[in-house]
């Protein structure tokens, strides 16, 4: 199954300690470059299950960075490029319009609890 990210989706599990969460569920986890610079930002290494991809130039990664964040542009573009089955987004417009692979996105809220409430 191919699955591609963005940001928050990922950040999120990993900030909570859930990070083993999607490699169970999906195995690897595509990630366009944007998304990999956003991460290591905020974290010192990138998960191993993470596998990084440039998003192909192309009109639609234009018209996507013109209505969405880098990272979610990326992500979008890099679903429709590897024809992915799942995309898994955290932004309301980007995971409520429909996906141009026709993949499903899959909303990610946030975390708003920690890790040992779920103990």
């Amino acid at each position: 199954m191919i699955v591609v990210s963005d940001t928050t989706a990922l950040t999120t599990l990993i900030k909570s300690g859930f990070e083993d969460v999607l490699p169970r569920l999906f195995g690897q986890i595509l990630i366009p470059s944007a998304v990999s610079r956003e991460l290591l930002m905020f974290h010192p290494t990138l998960p191993e299950w993470c596998v990084v991809r440039e998003a192909t130039a192309s009109p639609l990664l234009e018209r996507l960075r013109l209505a969405v964040d880098p990272g979610e542009a990326e992500a979008i573009a890099l679903a429709h490029e590897f024809q992915a089955e799942v995309v898994l987004l955290d932004d309301k417009w980007g995971a409520g319009k429909p996906s141009p692979s026709a993949s499903p996105a899959l909303r990610c809220p946030p975390c708003w609890s920690s890790r040992r409430e779920w103990d």
